[in-house]
């Protein structure tokens, strides 16, 4: 026999002796039916524990395909390691480059200066030389008037009464002569004194040169790399690394967010089939509904099934059905609220209607699918051209996307039509594609489905044209959409990044509805977005709540 409660194998004896007070049957037990009991709850343990494995290794594999990720992500961190290096090693460069520039800079300056203050002297010693031969002059032309004197007597008298009446303005020129003569003595004494001190100028002024933006750069970079030391010296790499996935957790969290600007105040959308755009006004809760201007275009009004998308104060507005071709369109329009204008924008490379958009900050535009094709494209805001991307597996009407940890597209609900059913399919699988980081490294070119779980049976992610609103960077809610009989939801989805696990939420939204254009705008704590009917939804990022706002409804979108 075998006694749970003191978990010990007993004979029959023990079992109404020292055990008799375990009597319970749920304590002791034949050893054979325990044994047998345990072998069906380890098999049964086994294949539960490898469901899960084989579950949780379509999206995390525990194979060589591991070894084949990690052995490549330990290569990418090489390869950053190496581009920085260089950059930092080409920055060096540059920065000696620079130093070598400043170096010749002060010597060129310390030059002028010495040329500046050689001068002096030089001047110094011109003016000796010009005193030296002004001295000559006046001694000349003196030693001529006394010559001309001492032969005074032997001269005629034209020459005598010349010597005379010479005498007097020869006087007046000497004193003239005399006086420049003392002059140029007084000048030169003046600067003679001042050329003592040449030298002890010079020299200040090279100490003045001393405390220079080189000197002041010397004693910067000392200070630099004191804290440099000091800093790196300090750091924990494990709180560093924590520290950056919540930065770029925090990063992601944004960019993953379609953000108004400050000076944006609006959202907008447009009606299908007319000129219409609803404009709401979240400053002042004033809603007003303005008439496009077509005239520089070649369309007279928003197509049926065309989708809009709001990017930093400008409406998007693409695709659409052309119900006498029977034809999903290329259009692209873009509509200016202050001029109230449409502008035909370059076309897409393929039609679309009842599609998906999605803004990839900061320039592109993603396209996905739609009514009977699977095809996607980008539209670069810069260039204003389109890229073809990889083609989904399920092409998908109405469907909701996400851009997940600034790197992967995700692409939830939506449906599609089954020729050979003739009727609409609700998509539950989930697809991601990989762009890239930022949209531009690495990109792959090739849609994967994704294996994700539900908390529970009752989790109903069978819809179309719901919303996408990000609470953190690895978690979305999913609200609103239309079910498979066609009724609108009010369901608030939760979906775990972690985990790939949909859970429904304790609160809904205000109202069952569906929303055509799929993505919240987000002004600071607060994002709005138009519903089906024109009714705008205010969603509180810090309390997650759900209000509508407007207090009039216009005609419905």
């Amino acid at each position: 026999m075998y006694c749970a409660k003191c978990n010990d194998i007993i004979c029959n004896k023990c079992q109404f002796s020292s055990h008799k007070e375990h009597e319970d049957a749920q304590l002791i037990v034949e050893v054979e039916k325990y044994i047998k009991e345990a072998g069906t709850q380890f098999s049964s343990f086994k294949t539960n524990f490898e469901n899960f494995v084989q579950l949780a290794a379509n999206n995390f594999p525990i194979d060589e395909k591991a070894y084949e990720y990690i052995s490549k992500e330990k290569n990418m961190i090489d390869l950053i390691y190496d581009e920085h290096k260089n950059y930092i090693i080409n920055q060096f460069d540059i920065f000696h480059k620079k130093i070598n520039d400043l170096q010749e800079l002060e010597l060129a300056n310390l030059e002028r200066f010495k040329k500046f203050f050689q001068g002096k002297l030089e001047d110094l010693e011109n003016k000796i030389n010009s005193i030296a031969d002004y001295n000559a002059k006046i001694m000349d032309t003196l030693n001529e008037k006394i010559d001309n004197i001492d032969n005074f007597l032997n001269l005629n008298t034209s020459e005598k009464e010349g010597t005379v009446k010479g005498i007097e303005v020869f006087k007046a020129k000497l004193k003239k002569k005399k006086q420049k003569f003392v002059n140029l003595i007084q000048n030169y004494i003046e600067e003679s004194q001042e050329s003592e001190k040449l030298k002890r100028y010079f020299q200040r002024a090279v100490m003045n040169l001393k405390e220079n933006k080189t000197y002041e750069l010397i004693r910067i970079l000392d200070k630099l790399h004191f804290q440099l030391d000091n800093k790196y010296k300090s750091i924990d790499l494990q709180d560093y690394l924590n520290n950056i996935i919540i930065e770029l957790d925090e990063y992601a969290l944004m960019n993953s967010r379609n953000n108004a600007p400050k000076n944006v105040k609006e959202i907008f959308i447009s009606f299908f089939n007319s000129k219409k755009v609803i404009s709401y006004n979240v400053s002042n809760n004033a809603m007003t509904i303005n008439e496009a201007d077509f005239s520089n275009t070649n369309y007279d009004s928003f197509l049926h099934f065309s989708r809009n998308i709001n990017i930093n104060g400008t409406l998007f507005i693409n695709g659409g059905w052309r119900e006498e071709n029977k034809v999903a369109m290329k259009t692209h329009l873009s509509y200016d609220s202050k001029t109230l204008r449409v502008t035909e924008e370059a076309e897409m490379l393929y039609g679309h209607c009842a599609h998906s958009l999605l803004f990839v900050p900061p320039q592109y535009i993603y396209c996905v699918s739609g009514v009977g094709t699977p095809k996607c494209e980008r539209y670069d805001l810069y260039s204003k051209t389109w890229n073809e991307v990889a083609e989904l597996n399920f092409h998908r009407q109405n469907a909701s996307l996400f851009y997940f940890n600034e790197q992967f597209l995700f692409a939830f609900g939506g449906l599609n039509w089954d020729d050979q059913l003739r009727e609409f399919t609700y998509i539950e699988a989930v697809e991601k594609l990989d762009i890239g980081y930022f949209g531009t490294v690495n990109p792959v070119d090739k849609w994967e489905k994704v294996a994700t779980f539900k908390a529970n049976n009752d989790v109903t992610i069978s819809k179309t044209v719901m919303t996408v609103i990000p609470l953190s960077s690895n978690k979305i809610i999913l609200i609103g959409g239309m079910n498979k009989d066609q009724s609108y939801s009010d369901d608030v989805i939760l979906f775990d990044f972690e985990t790939m696990t949909f859970s429904e939420e304790n609160y809904k939204i205000s109202k069952p509805t569906c929303f055509p254009n799929k993505y919240f705008l987000f002004f600071g704590e607060f994002a709005y977005q138009f519903d089906n009917q024109g009714d705008v939804h205010e969603f509180d990022v810090k309390n997650k709540s759900f209000r509508v706002v407007n207090q009039q409804r216009p005609l419905a979108i």
